[in-house]
This record gives C-alpha cells, structure tokens and sequence, in this order.
C-alpha cells in the first residue's frame, strides 16, 4: 500500500467533513472514575478501572410531549426537556485467574460508589466523572454494576464479566457563578420594580421609619381634606400606620379598617397625592401632590 493509498480519503465518507475532523494517535489510556469536581487542578481518584471498556455506549435523546391535532395530521411536539448522557459500559472481561489473584476489591470498589456513605455524613453516592483518554462524562452517578463470576480461585472471582451504567446529571456551579447569578436575580429583581414605581429592593428598617415620617408630615398638612370619619379619628391619634416593605407604601388604619395608601417611597423620593394615594376624601375635594426627596 502506498503512503498515497494510506492517506486518501475513503470514498464512502464526506470528504467536506472528513478533512475537518482532529487528528488522533494511538497511546495508552487507563479508564478510571474520579470524584468530580469543578477545580480542574487536582483530581481525587475514585475508581481504577481493572481493564478499559472494549466499548461505550452513549445514548442521549430529547423528551417531547405529542399534542394531537385535527385529522389524520401529524401531531404537534412539544419540546419538554434534553437528558444527560447515559453511559453502558458493557461485558468488560477480567480474567486473574492465570494470575492467583482475586477481583474482589475491583467488584466491591465499584459496588461502593452506589451507595451513600453514611458514616462519612455523606447521604447519597459520590458524583463522579468519567475519563478515558479525551472520552469525558461528567459529573455523572453510577446507577448499576452487574458482573457475572466466570471462574473462582478458592472461593473468590477470579474471572468475571462486569457492566456498568453511568448517568450524566446536572453540572454544579461554583462560588463565583453562584454569586454571579445571584447578583443578577438580584438587579432583574430591582429593574422590574423601579419599573413598577416600586423600590429597587424591600425597604430597610430606617427606611421604613422615614416613609412613616413623611406620611404623618403629608397627613398633618392635609387631615382638613379628608373624610370626617377618616380626619376626625387621625386628629384624635386613634390610627396606626403599615409598612409594605417590598412595595413602598404605607397605610393608614383606624381602628381595625385600612383606609388606603398614605404615600409611597420608590427608593428615591417619598411622594403622595394624586397616583399614589387611596385614602377617601372630603366630597370633591383633591389633595393636592406631596414629594419629599430622600437623603442619601
């Protein structure tokens, strides 16, 4: 065969995609199981595979939910979620038996990262990454070990036939994303508020009390507009007032009735009056706009 014949393209593939595919060489790998983690710079070894898997087998699929349609028409799907990778690892063959060893600790090894490690207060099995070579599944659980004992040694496996299954789960986020995507709910959170005339966040203690300042200060400018019953009652000192701190307000309450809105603190100012607030009035009569700027 010539060094011509070694490098052509197979006639069977796409040479468009053939020639972007990477380069590979042949070397020697070791299959093993780690404890992942999301700090690439060290790696805590779980499980040594006693020989690499002659195969793996990945199945990854998309789930939809079929919504019928009229007829005999295909029906609608509707996209519900991706799975994570659900790795096989079939029929590896392991055989000491020319050797006098036993595949105990190969079979109990793996058995273990099945299970919780309740003397360690871990509750559930370890998360795990899978590597062979540039082959990755991470972080993943081993859901099943089956093995099958072909031959024994004194009672114990000396060749045996051991499948494994491997499903990938959700990726765990570090600090820093944690923070990052924390911070960002948090000014979501703010932007739809001051969108609302709210506050960007609920009100502090302290502004709390100053809101509470500027509707007694609105109040005892205006009580003369208000209904008899309301003003009559706010003269005598018989009410309270209540704080809304997510949305800024406070009402007024005499006795057991809330009366409305007094005023509303945005973050920015405290206003009342028209817009703002909801407390019944002498009959056509307006209060007239109150704004009060916070200090900073």
């Amino acid at each position: 065969m010539t060094d011509a014949s070694k490098t052509s393209i197979n006639p069977q593939f796409n040479s468009s995609a053939w020639k972007k595919l990477p380069s590979a060489t042949a070397q020697t790998v070791e299959a093993v199981l780690l404890n992942y983690s999301i700090d690439k710079t060290k790696e805590d070894i779980a499980y040594i595979f006693g020989v690499n898997p002659a195969t793996t087998d990945y199945d990854y699929s998309a789930e939809y939910s079929a919504v019928p349609t009229v007829s005999t028409n295909a029906p609608h799907q509707v996209f519900n979620y991706s799975t994570g990778g659900k790795l096989t690892l079939s029929d590896m063959v392991l055989n000491a038996y020319v050797y006098g060893k036993s595949l105990r600790p190969l079979i109990e090894g793996a058995i273990a990262l099945t299970k919780a490690q309740l003397s360690n207060n871990k509750y559930a099995p370890p998360i795990l990454t899978f590597r062979m070579g540039t082959e990755i599944l991470e972080p993943c659980v081993l859901l099943s070990v089956k093995y099958v004992r072909e031959a024994s040694l004194g009672g114990e496996p000396a060749r045996i036939k051991l499948s494994m299954t491997l499903q990938q789960i959700p990726k765990q986020k570090s600090k820093a994303e944690k923070e990052a995507q924390a911070k960002k709910q948090q000014q979501d959170t703010a932007n739809r508020n001051v969108a609302l005339n709210k506050p960007p966040m609920p009100l502090s203690l302290r502004q709390q009390n100053d809101t509470k300042a500027g509707a007694k200060s609105f109040l005892g400018k205006y009580a003369n507009l208000l209904d008899p019953s309301i003003g009559n009652a706010y003269k005598a000192g018989d009410y309270a007032f209540l704080t809304d701190a997510v949305n800024g307000t406070v009402s007024l309450f005499t006795g057991k009735t809330n009366q409305g809105v007094v005023v509303q603190n945005n973050g920015k100012l405290i206003s009342g009056g028209k817009g703002v607030t909801s407390i019944k009035t002498k009959a056509g009569v307006s209060l007239p706009t109150f704004s009060q700027t916070l200090k900073r």
